[in-house]
C-alpha cells in the first residue's frame, strides 16, 4: 500500500473529513473511529511511516515529538496515557495507535 492509498494520508491531506483534534506541521491528532478505551485518540504523523520498525535515527526528533503531543493531549482529555503498538495493524500508521484511559 502506498503512502497515497492509507486512510491515514487521506485524512493529513482532507480528503476524508475528521475532526482533527491537534494539528501542526508534524503530527495530526484524531479520535479514532472504533475506540478500544473509554478514550482513544491517534497521534499521525504526517511524514510517512508504514510502521514503527519502519524509523531509523533520522526519525528520534519526530517520534520524540509524537510521545509528546500524545502526553499532552491525554493532559487535556483528563486520561492516563498508555500506547498500544498492534502488529496487525496494517492501516498505514508510523506510530503505534495511542489510547488513553479515562483517570
Amino acid at each position: 500500500m502506498s503512502e497515497k492509498e492509507t486512510i491515514f494520508f487521506k485524512i493529513i491531506k482532507k480528503e476524508i473529513p475528521s475532526t482533527f483534534l491537534y494539528e501542526d506541521e508534524h503530527c495530526i491528532v484524531i479520535d479514532d473511529i472504533s475506540p478500544q478505551a473509554p478514550v482513544h485518540m491517534l497521534v499521525i504523523p504526517k511524514k510517512s511511516l508504514p510502521r514503527l520498525v519502519d524509523a531509523s535515527a533520522e526519525d528520534k526528533d519526530l517520534l520524540g515529538h509524537l510521545l509528546l503531543i500524545a502526553n499532552e493531549m491525554a493532559v487535556y482529555r483528563d486520561c492516563l496515557l498508555y500506547t498500544s503498538p498492534s502488529p496487525r495493524d496494517q492501516r498505514g500508521s508510523g506510530m503505534p495507535a495511542c489510547g488513553w484511559k479515562k483517570k
